[in-house]
């Protein structure tokens, strides 16, 4: 971030309609210096909702640059529940603008982790918009009684020319004046948002028509409807125009996989005009082999896929496929809210398509593992009422070979059902959650009455049902399920309980015999009996910050003695992973992936322990995570061919049930299904969801992590068969696939953006696999 750009600024201090408008830029007093040439700001005769004057700030595409506007003297921003802004955007796109409530002395804070200030972003669209940031709930650093300047920054910006004006607070209850432009300045806020609808209509219309020719091409009937065909790597939203990059034409399908794989495709269903469909569904017809095997159609699930809707705008760039050059590159783009694919609704397998809409159907193919070989013909059916069905071709191809039913690399997730009401800033929203956490309907609680479903439902995923912060207020693992699990092959990683430091006191020791012991060896016995202790470890010190190395050290020796052949994982930073470090006594540490080092990682191996990798709310950027606005490859890439290069021990994600909905899913696909998590983050957190009556629904993301693994099973069957002394030409293709090719991941923040590199490289690991085997 570049040096701020300085206003200082009397306070108008009058009170319009009840408002205490704080700058309507009417005085002269008010000087300003830009940090940068790409940066402008200046009083302008233009866009003034109050007076004839307004403030214009811009900066160049992607320049993040930051101004600030001095209040004369502290004021006490208590009194009041919200700061409201007019803003007209005129530029040709919708950008983004951030403003910090800053004390004395408070450095403005740019960050996209950092929450230490009074932060507000605004996504603003073509034209005028009145940009509302609550008041209601401060963080706790902040000073709500010594607000002394306004610091408005950019963090990804289009190079749009932003006009402000008629800064002001109003307390709770007062209304607000909405803002009103003078004539000519009216008439060309009127133009520009014409002409951004009609542009945004002629995209549309443009590529509506580019995929219905490309339909007819393909030997549809273009009258009512248009099917398309979408990898599951693809985000598909709703309202945004079909593209050639992302949606063929559906013509003749193809699924190959291995005998206990799943593998997804979409199809996209589009009305051909302007009248919708309705009961539109995807259905599939038997599936014969020439040798007359069946593969039976129970094992394709054709579900309507759901919508959520993203309200505020995300305070993160996400990692997105943009065309540059004729290329498809990567970059940190922020999200635009809106509506976004996620929840995959696997009790409706039909919906009404309105016009304009492209909606997706999510195709799940399970090959079961006593499934002969071979390839099975049958069809995919596209249908709605009043409309002739569409038949396409549709082949699944059964390999030779079987991938495990076990993860191909250890998982330390947490499922533990919770509502995060402590984020919501506003009051109403915060009493709803809190009214969540003991309604008996709520999806935190309804979901109990189908525990053991739940739990076979996450072992199809590869994931064990798990608390990575067991803790007095939840206890025990859940061994009921652990240990159907197990009974079944299907158990994973179990942790016994969140563990910490302590201080080297009676009173610290005696809390930790107390509250980690003496629950920690409850758990260890439990686990014992039911014959899980080669699966156990304790998790602790999350997230732990060097300085407190001396804590953890302790805590962690104390285990080591009471619990010897029990594995300790952390998240605590330390950068050498216990080699000649005071943490040296832990088994295995879990750095973020962006703070991943494979060189010293290796040195930490050799030295006996285990370097796994984590995300959470980051890294953000170009980095691949699995938010809601990123595309779904990021997370099938993260988990397959990028594990499979950079060889972390193990995966670690600190919650999948993030449930913020006061209700279960049960219509669609436009679902009231809430996204927001953890710090306002959309899908952190939660990559599963409620359904009617508490039934486990999967979502896009988690689909595609499941997706990644099964990539990363194929690596690892070639790894073994390269072990068994393979050599020769086979040996040097495999060996290129195993280190994963160019084409699919160059660096971990120069990944493959298409779909199509990730299926090239699957399909050749598999011809390579059964090439190596003999017969089935």
């Amino acid at each position: 971030m570049k040096t701020p750009v300085f206003i200082c600024a009397a306070v108008a201090g009058f009170s319009l309609h009840g408002s205490l408008v704080l700058f309507d830029f009417e005085n002269d007093d008010v000087c300003f210096a830009a940090s940068n040439r790409a940066t402008q700001v200046c009083v302008a005769d233009s866009f003034a909702s109050s007076g004839s004057r307004s403030l214009m700030y811009s900066c160049g595409v992607w320049n993040e640059t930051c101004m600030a506007v001095d209040l004369p003297s502290v004021m006490d921003f208590r009194p009041y529940d919200r700061l409201c802004i007019d803003v007209v955007n005129a530029g040709d796109r919708p950008d983004e603008l951030n403003v910090h409530l800053a004390a004395p002395g408070e450095r403005v804070n740019t960050s996209y982790y950092s929450y230490s200030g009074m932060r507000s972003r605004h996504f603003a669209p073509v034209g005028r918009s009145c940009w509302m940031m609550s008041l209601s709930e401060w963080p706790k650093k902040s000073k709500p009684d010594k607000v002394a300047r306004l610091y408005f920054f950019c963090q990804r910006p289009f190079g749009s020319k932003m006009y402000l004006d008629r800064i002001r607070l109003l307390k709770k209850g007062e209304v607000d004046i909405p803002a009103r432009y003078g004539g000519e300045d009216e008439s060309r806020i009127a133009e520009m948002e014409r002409a951004a609808r009609e542009r945004k209509e002629a995209a549309w219309i443009s590529a509506h028509k580019d995929f219905l020719a490309r339909c007819a091409s393909a030997g549809q009937n273009t009258e009512k409807i248009l099917v398309g065909c979408a990898s599951s790597m693809s985000q598909i939203r709703p309202y945004d125009p079909v593209s050639g990059k992302d949606v063929e034409a559906a013509s003749r399908l193809n699924v190959r996989l291995a005998r206990g794989e799943y593998e997804n495709f979409q199809i996209i269903v589009v009305p051909a005009g302007q009248e919708g469909l309705t009961d539109a569904r995807v259905s599939v017809e038997g599936f014969l082999s020439d040798h007359g095997g069946e593969f039976n159609v129970s094992n394709v699930l054709c579900s309507v896929t759901g919508y959520v809707k993203t309200r505020g705008v995300a305070s993160y760039s996400t990692s997105k496929r943009k065309v540059k050059d004729g290329k498809l590159v990567r970059g940190g783009v922020n999200p635009v809210p809106g509506w976004w694919s996620d929840p995959i609704l696997s009790y409706l397998d039909r919906t009404d398509v309105a016009a304009g809409v492209a909606q997706s159907f999510w195709v799940r193919v399970h090959c079961p593992r006593g499934q002969a070989p071979g390839v099975y013909a049958g069809s995919l059916v596209v249908s709605a009422r009043g409309v002739d069905p569409v038949r396409f071709p549709f082949v699944v191809r059964v390999n030779r070979f079987e991938i495990p039913s076990a993860s191909p690399l250890p998982l330390a997730i947490t499922f533990n059902p919770v509502c995060s009401h402590w984020w919501w800033e506003n009051g109403e929203e915060h009493a709803q959650r809190v009214a969540a956490n003991v309604d008996p309907e709520a999806p935190v609680n309804i979901w109990r009455k189908r525990r053991m479903e739940w739990g076979d439902f996450l072992a199809d995923y590869y994931i064990t049902v798990n608390n990575l912060y067991y803790n007095m207020k939840r206890p025990d693992p859940d061994f009921d399920i652990l240990a159907r699990q197990n009974e079944r092959g299907r158990a994973g990683m179990i942790n016994l309980g969140y563990w910490d430091g302590y201080s080297d006191t009676p009173k610290g020791r005696g809390w930790f015999e107390t509250n980690m012991i003496h629950r920690f060896r409850k758990a260890y016995d439990t686990a014992k009996r039911l014959g899980l202790t080669d699966l156990v470890y304790l998790y602790g010190a999350d997230e732990a910050k060097p300085e407190t190395a001396d804590r953890v050290r302790r805590g962690a020796d104390a285990l080591k003695r009471e619990f010897p052949g029990v594995p300790l994982l952390t998240t605590a930073r330390d950068v050498k992973y216990g080699v000649d470090s005071p943490l040296s006594c832990i088994d295995w540490f879990t750095p973020l992936t962006s703070h991943y080092r494979l060189g010293q990682a290796d040195k930490a191996r050799a030295a006996g322990h285990k370097v796994w990798w984590y995300i959470c709310d980051g890294p953000i950027g170009e980095w691949a995570n699995a938010h809601i606005e990123n595309d779904p490859i990021d997370i099938r890439s993260l988990m397959g061919a990028q594990s499979a290069r950079m060889r972390p021990d193990g995966f670690l994600y600190w919650q999948i049930s993030y449930w913020n909905s006061s209700r279960p899913i049960t219509g669609g696909p436009f679902t009231e299904w809430d996204p927001r998590s953890y710090k306002g983050f959309n899908g952190e957190g939660a990559w599963t969801a409620v359904g009617p009556d508490g039934i486990p629904l999967p979502t896009v993301r988690l689909e595609n992590f499941r997706d990644g693994l099964e990539d990363l099973a194929y690596v690892r069957l070639l790894e073994r068969l390269l072990a068994a002394g393979a050599d020769g030409e086979w040996a040097d293709k495999a060996k290129a696939m195993v280190a994963v090719p160019q084409s699919v991941m160059i660096s971990m923040q120069n990944f493959s953006s298409d779909p199509r590199d990730i299926d090239a490289w699957r399909d050749t690991m598999a011809d390579l696999i059964e090439s190596a085997q003999k017969g089935d």
